[in-house]
């Protein structure tokens, strides 16, 4: 797919994300999974960037494709933090 092929070219967050949403809308949660997971690897904790993915995270994990992918800009004005730092726990948000 175009999202795999650009992940080759340049594992960025925005193309992991792209293609952790194309695997979770094609019915392959474990790899949407594990590709946020990369996302989420390489982006700053402090980044505006960072709960985003981590709501995608949780989206992927609870498997409901009909759900909305949250809204980035919904989370610049929020200051969210997690409870735990292990991503197999539960997060929790603003």
């Amino acid at each position: 797919s175009m999202a795999q092929k650009a992940v080759r070219l340049q594992a960025s967050v925005d193309h992991l994300d792209t293609l952790a949403e194309a695997y979770f809308q094609s019915g392959q949660p474990i790899e949407a999974i594990q590709t946020i997971r990369r996302a989420i690897l390489i982006t700053p904790l402090d980044s505006d960037r960072y709960p985003y993915l981590l709501k995608q995270f949780n989206r992927f994990r609870q498997g409901d494709t009909d759900s909305a992918p949250p809204s980035f800009l919904s989370f610049l004005n929020n200051q969210c933090t997690d409870s735990n730092s292990d991503l197999d726990e539960e997060w929790h948000y603003c």
